[in-house]
């Protein structure tokens, strides 16, 4: 809420967008590399909370990925990989619910079209249904798997961003 107004508006421009993506990739690859690797999900303390917690407020800048940057908070607490991605599922729980909370208060002012609440329900179904599988194997992939390819994917659509950017002279 303190910074919704920047957030939607000044920091919107595809420059922050591109350059926070590339950043972020930078930052992944480098926890990554430095992560121990050693705590287990009952290792958590309230040290590793705070530092993950401040990572998840970086994700207000628009192409920092919330769960990318939480999970490279983890790995340079010491996190295993998969703990870390755990941790950071976890904590996106009370994010998510506060943000659909906020956004339910301005419902009642913005109702389902008449005939579209079995559609909707059901896009509300399978969202979870989808989202609760991708969850699931990643946290499988996880456990033998590593970031380099969204190191490289954020890296690759992040200079697409800046190219276009360019190319079409937005944001300026």
């Amino acid at each position: 809420w303190l910074f919704h107004e920047q957030v939607e508006t000044a920091w919107r421009s595809p420059f922050i967008i591109a350059a926070a993506m590339i950043l972020v990739a930078l930052v992944m690859a480098w926890g990554e590399k430095a992560g121990r690797q050693e705590k287990g999900l009952d290792s958590v303390g309230l040290a590793d909370s705070l530092w993950i917690g401040f990572s998840q407020a970086i994700a207000l800048v628009p192409g920092v990925s919330r769960s990318g940057i939480t999970i490279t908070g983890g790995l340079f607490r010491g996190l295993k990989r998969e703990t870390a991605a755990r941790f950071s599922f976890l904590l996106s729980t009370p994010v998510i619910a506060g943000a659909a909370l906020k956004e339910l208060h301005g419902f009642p002012h913005h109702r389902v079209p008449e005939g579209m609440g079995t559609p909707f329900g059901l896009g509300v179904l399978v969202s979870a249904i989808v989202g609760y599988a991708t969850i699931s194997y990643f946290l499988k992939y996880l456990q033998f798997g590593t970031f380099k390819i969204f190191v490289y994917y954020r890296i690759f659509f992040g200079i697409i961003v800046l190219a276009l950017a360019f190319f079409f002279h937005l944001g300026s």
